[in-house]
């Protein structure tokens, strides 16, 4: 009689290979060379729970999560180093952006977009003592329109307004067949920051209607980043849209 053989099937010949533990989250300082550091840690249609604990096991939490992007940012002297990921909707990795440093020379909206990333929001801090805008059916100047609509900008953007100014000039843009009509407004002769204000649909100029005559217009306040060709730091402007002109008293 045959003795009975008994064989030991080593677990990684059946594909049970034991699972590597995910990193811990990394806890120390966040620096540029860590950050460029993940260059090719993930890539598209990874799993994105692996590859999200991979990038926390290199770079601690990120600085700012929006709309399933993720994103690590640092400020270091002049330059600013960021790197974003996005989540997919089937817990894949999306687009992955490459880790890049960025100073005041470099690209024109990369320095503001990383900033944002790290925390950084363009502009002064919201004053709380800046006034909010009029009460309906109540006028403001322009300065303060300028002003106020700065430093109070989440109490400003998206208000409906009145405004006293005057009229600079007006330009006509014209896209297959719609028109737009924006006129400038100065708060006086010699004012050189004049604030745009579109015309809504339909709205129309009165004739004659010449430069430095004194109006009142309605409109949306919208709250606007720009950034100057020379590579200067981003700013914050105010404008007016669904403009109309109404009678001043």
């Amino acid at each position: 009689m045959r003795a009975a053989v008994v064989i030991a099937v080593a677990p990684f010949l059946l594909g049970c290979k034991k699972q590597d533990k995910p990193p811990e989250p990394y806890t120390g300082p966040l620096t540029a060379e860590r950050i460029l550091s993940v260059d090719n840690l993930v890539k598209p249609f990874d799993k994105w729970e692996r590859a999200f604990a991979r990038l926390q096991g290199k770079l601690g939490k990120p600085t700012r999560v929006k709309d399933q992007r993720y994103g690590w940012a640092v400020v270091e002297g002049d330059s600013c180093t960021y790197f974003e990921v996005e989540q997919d909707e089937g817990q894949m990795v999306g687009t992955v952006q490459s880790p890049m440093k960025v100073a005041k020379d470099g690209p024109i909206m990369n320095l503001s977009d990383c900033k944002k990333v790290a925390g950084i929001e363009v502009g002064p801090p919201e004053d709380p003592g800046a006034p909010g805008p009029p009460e309906a059916g109540q006028a403001t100047t322009l300065d303060v329109l300028r002003d106020a609509g700065i430093k109070a900008r989440s109490r400003w953007k998206g208000k409906r307004v009145l405004v006293d100014a005057q009229h600079l000039n007006s330009t006509t843009a014209t896209s297959g067949s719609q028109t737009s009509v924006s006129i400038s407004l100065v708060s006086k002769q010699g004012d050189e920051h004049a604030v745009g204000c579109t015309l809504a649909a339909g709205e129309k100029l009165p004739d004659g209607l010449m430069q430095y005559t004194d109006v009142r217009v309605e409109g949306t306040v919208n709250v606007n980043e720009w950034m100057s060709m020379g590579g200067g730091e981003p700013r914050l402007e105010v404008d007016l849209s669904d403009c109309k002109l109404v009678p001043r008293p």
